[in-house]
């Protein structure tokens, strides 16, 4: 699919499909492996074992198939989709049209490997998707053994029709988007058509690991757009092993450079004050998070203020590294990191990513051809001797977070010699105008050696470093990983021999070298500043910083801002032409996190939130509610909200939830907003009050001690709402669970890419319902069950809707993710109404999770949180007139919901 082997989303491999090929799939080959079987399941390993075999033994020109479909439900990509495939000799179509083919691993032959469980759902949702994608009907899915008889593929024990119909289903499922017209072929491709033959010769593949080359052409990244590509060729230098890197997201060759001097050129020509800015990215992003979160995200702010800024992208990724390692290390002691991930894990990755830095600024990056960054070195100081400045010459600086400041140990020396050796710089001033390192996680011999130098000699005219105090570097402690920052975990765990790290304030102080840079001796004066964070200075000075973690540095509106002004050589307190974050009182809010604190400061009231996440479930235990919880706990209490308890796993039983809730009740007051969090399963029981006449079921939210019968129950979770409220409080519950409009929950499928679906149901689980009948109910008939039909008072946002799934995703809860990020959006959301229009916005076009809202049409109007300005006429004690517009509204919004499903029920 992208010329390369690696593991794909459901998600993503249905975006990828919308992209414009140049072949158009006119239907779907659905093949097994036979041979390797669903018990010789390697992941990775295995795909390119087969990928080995079709070209090395097969002598095809690349891997069968397009799509290959594991054991466990994950989805692995292939041949490049406008590509051919090896299906079945003479149906595999041309250059212009033809068959995708599917691969599924397993003997599916009777009496072999059963077809079934994650594997079928996601072979099932892919092929859906793709017939939606190129408007095929299921007709158009075919299997192998209909072109050649001889062939039981993909296996005697599935069924053709039946495959076709779950497909179908899927397709006309409700609210589900309606297939689209064919693709429009676009610029068919020319020559012949590779004659790989029948894909399955069913050989005998091998599966020893053995280490592979990468095969075909990556496409640049699907997952980005064009707008998003050009701003990557203007911008970013993306590095592999220091060497350009041609696969990925945005891909780097001599010629991209270029294109990127290019487009400098013809931004300097417009500019009196063309000023440079070099940003090396930080050592806890991958690929993907380094070109959405820092380059999308900066590059517009830095040529908004004159600066053109040239991103370095290069493998880095330290904390996810360790996370896959070891997803779960709470409860271990730090030396567990220190002593076993650091040397088996840490210390190879750390030093191929200092080896990566170090290769990329060479002349020789290994393969006869200098680094990526050295080849921009070379052909910026051509340019330089060249352009004739407008008003006044080409000023450059640099910028780096954390690993960062490795990468720019080794490419600035190169620069500055460079630049001295073609005179492009009077001797004494400096070739690199400022450089700012944020937390830098470089060795302090490293710095002394490379960069020291440049800065006494004045090749480097301003440092400043920003990294936080010693206090504050203990307290930021690696979430459920180690306890304390990422500095202490690279020196403790990842460089061999302890050494001085220049982040680490308690490596600092104690460095001659380091002391007189910075200042820190008495009576004299430094050549350095050091900034240590979180400052108490003003957001508009050179020297103020507020991060508290170690990531913070290069999204912290007031480090940021100090570094760019360092770059614009302003003086305290001269206003930026365009701030990062900008301040509340202009049309945007100063951040993201004060967007949504600026709501609920101003509250009449108080706000209160108890927050819940459970994943240590006996039977199937989950992986992002505790996640859920934490994030909800941060992010409330960034806005101001009382968080009284975040209860996980063995403290969320049923009593503990009951007793917490009781509490944070009680100390609500009139005016007050009370928040309740729920991530974690749900299910459905057995009816014991008689008031679920259609199916004799009552919803639930199970708790960490189910298997003792112990469940929280829809009624008593409005029997808790009704008897526990105080007059005049407001509650708001937030549940991200599988079918939570109705508030139940579900088991867990099979994980499926990073993709989990949560299901849990104990209307059949033996062990469950024995303990549930024999559960004394005397706390439920006191707690009393609200009666059937009465109004509910509390305002609920649910994952999805009542038929639906939650998706849980990347470490935490998809609901829970747009939750937070409309919270913390701009222009932030004024009433509950706007809140969940918003997060519903950022679930657009998924027809399988949509977020439910719940609450009275006199209550959905109302400020959120009970912020300071009631919506116009959302006054809870009467309807009033503008009251009865707001209910004229919702009941038309039902009737429209209700008009969508009739008709999507008859596509």
């Amino acid at each position: 699919m992208l010329g390369q082997i690696s593991q794909i989303s459901l998600e993503q491999f249905t975006a990828l499909l919308s992209n414009a090929w140049k072949r158009r799939i006119s239907s779907v080959h659905i093949h097994h492996t036979w041979k390797p079987r669903a018990g010789q399941w390697k992941g990775k390993t295995t795909v390119e074992a087969m990928r080995r075999v079709h070209m090395q033994d097969n002598g095809w020109s690349d891997i069968a198939q397009h799509l290959t479909i594991g054991p466990d439900g994950t989805l692995w990509t292939g041949r490049h989709l406008d590509r051919v495939p090896a299906s079945a000799r003479g149906f595999n179509g041309t250059a212009a049209e033809g068959p995708l083919m599917i691969e599924m691993v397993g003997d599916f032959d009777a009496g072999q490997d059963q077809f079934g469980g994650a594997q079928a759902q996601a072979a099932f949702q892919a092929t859906a998707a793709i017939c939606q994608a190129f408007g095929l009907q299921v007709s158009a899915l075919r299997f192998h053994r209909e072109f050649n008889p001889e062939k039981s593929c993909p296996g005697t024990g599935i069924d053709l029709a039946a495959f076709r119909q779950s497909v179908a289903l899927l397709m006309t499922a409700p609210a589900g988007p309606r297939p689209p017209a064919p693709r429009q072929l676009v610029a068919p491709l020319s020559g012949a058509i590779p004659a790989d033959a029948d894909s399955n010769a069913e050989p005998q593949y091998r599966g020893d690991g053995s280490r592979t080359g990468d095969f075909g052409e990556t496409p640049r990244g699907w997952w980005f757009s064009d707008a998003d590509q050009r701003v990557f060729a203007a911008h970013v230098v993306n590095t592999e092993m220091g060497r350009l890197s041609s696969q990925g997201s945005a891909t780097s060759s001599p010629q991209s450079l270029d294109t990127l001097i290019a487009s400098l050129e013809q931004w300097a020509q417009q500019q009196d004050h063309p000023r440079v800015v070099f940003f090396a990215h930080g050592g806890l992003v991958s690929e993907t998070s380094a070109l959405r979160e820092v380059v999308l995200r900066q590059y517009g702010w830095w040529l908004a203020n004159g600066v053109y800024p040239i991103f370095f992208v290069w493998e880095t990724g330290l904390l996810e590294i360790f996370s896959q390692a070891q997803p779960d290390t709470r409860g271990l002691k730090d030396d567990f990191l220190e002593k076993v991930l650091g040397p088996t894990v840490g210390r190879p990755a750390w030093s191929r990513m200092k080896a990566s830095a170090f290769l990329a600024s060479q002349p020789d990056a290994g393969d006869g051809q200098p680094g990526g960054a050295r080849l921009l070195a070379e052909r910026l100081i051509v340019w330089l001797q060249g352009f004739a400045p407008r008003a006044a010459p080409v000023r450059l600086h640099a910028v780096g977070h954390s690993a960062g400041a490795i990468f720019l140990s080794h490419f600035l020396p190169v620069l500055s010699t460079l630049a001295r050796t073609k005179k492009l710089r009077p001797k004494g001033k400096p070739v690199i105008e400022t450089l700012a390192l944020l937390a830098p996680a470089c060795r302090a011999d490293l710095f002394k050696a490379q960069l020291l130098p440049l800065i006494m000699n004045s090749d480097i005219g301003e440092f400043a470093e920003f990294t936080m105090n010693e206090q504050a570097e203990r307290d930021d402690s690696l979430k459920h990983i180690y306890g304390k920052s990422l500095l202490y975990a690279v020196r403790n765990a990842c460089e061999a021999d302890r050494p001085q790290i220049l982040g680490l304030e308690e490596s600092i102080r104690p460095d001659p070298d380091l002391r007189t840079l910075f200042g820190l001796n008495p009576g004299q004066k430094g050549h350095a500043e050091l900034v240590l964070a979180p400052t108490s200075g003003m957001a508009d000075k050179r020297s103020t910083s507020l991060a508290t973690a170690h990531g913070d540095f290069d999204n912290d509106p007031a480090t940021m801002n100090s570094a760019l002004r360092r770059v614009l050589a302003l003086s305290d307190p001269i206003d930026l032409p365009e701030p990062m974050l900008p301040p509340a009182e202009q049309s945007r809010p100063a951040s993201p996190e004060d967007s949504f604190r600026s709501i609920v400061r101003g509250t009449a009231g108080g706000a209160h939130a108890l927050c819940i996440g459970i994943d240590a479930y006996a039977d199937s235990p989950l992986s992002g509610c505790v996640a859920d919880a934490q994030l909800w706990a941060s992010t409330l209490r960034a806005a101001g909200v009382k968080v009284h308890q975040v209860l996980t796993d063995a403290q969320a039983t049923k009593s503990g939830i009951v007793h917490a809730w009781q509490n944070i009740c009680a100390q609500a007051r009139a005016g007050d907003t009370v928040i309740i969090q729920f991530a974690g399963h749900g299910t459905q029981v057995p009816d014991r009050s008689g008031d679920e006449v259609d199916d004799d079921l009552d919803e639930a939210w199970v708790t960490h001690d189910y298997l003792n019968g112990a469940v929280l129950l829809d009624d008593e979770i409005g029997a808790l709402i009704d008897r526990f409220t105080p007059p005049g409080v407001q509650i708001v519950i937030f549940t991200d669970m599988c079918h939570s409009g109705s508030g139940t929950r579900a088991r867990e499928l099979p994980v499926q890419g990073r993709q989990r679906i949560r299901l849990l149901p104990l209307h059949n689980h033996p062990r469950f319902l024995k303990a549930f009948s024999a559960a004394d109910p005397q706390w439920a008939r006191e707690l009393g069950a609200r009666a059937p039909g009465e109004p509910e008072p509390e305002i609920h946002f649910a994952a999805c809707q009542d038929d639906q799934f939650a998706v849980e995703q990347d470490g935490h809860g998809a609901f829970t993710l747009a939750a937070v990020a409309a919270l913390c959006g701009s222009p932030a959301p004024r009433t509950y109404r706007e809140f969940a229009t918003a997060v519903a916005a950022r679930f657009a076009g998924n027809a399988r999770q949509r977020p439910g809202f719940k609450a009275l049409p006199n209550r959905a109007g109302l400020e959120l949180f009970g912020g300071p300005h009631r919506a116009t006429g959302a006054d809870p004690t009467g309807p009033g007139p503008s009251q009865e517009l707001l209910q004229r509204l919702d009941r038309l919004e039902a009737l429209m919901r209700e008009l969508s499903r009739k008709f999507d029920s008859l596509g």
